[in-house]
């Protein structure tokens, strides 16, 4: 547990995760659980509406308020296009950002 939130991943490496990679929960005792959901995807390619189209239909099974697909390549415009119909629920991370993340960490 780091700063408060517990962090479990789903599933195996290279394996079916059900469209789910990581799981993160803040506990807190006034709101209950809050949750995440996080679709980790390493590609060449952009990525499809698919992926959001799947993780947006397991955030209720797994109880999570909200969805994040994370990627070292970037999204289609379809795929920013559905995002922009779950935009309450669902945040898109492409390469610019995780270089800018890991640039500020390493800083």
């Amino acid at each position: 547990m780091s700063l408060g939130v517990e962090i479990n991943r789903v599933g195996r490496w290279n394996q079916a995760d059900g469209g789910v990679d990581i799981l993160a929960v803040k506990k807190c005792t006034s709101m209950g659980d809050f949750k995440i959901a996080l679709q980790c995807k390493h590609s060449k390619n952009k990525i499809q509406p698919r992926i959001i189209r799947e993780l947006n239909g397991v955030l209720d099974t797994q109880e999570a308020l909200k969805g994040i697909v994370i990627t070292s390549s970037y999204f289609t415009k379809n795929t920013l296009k559905e995002t922009q119909n779950n935009f309450y629920r669902i945040d898109l991370k492409d390469r610019d950002f995780l270089l800018k993340s890991l640039d500020e960490f390493f800083k």
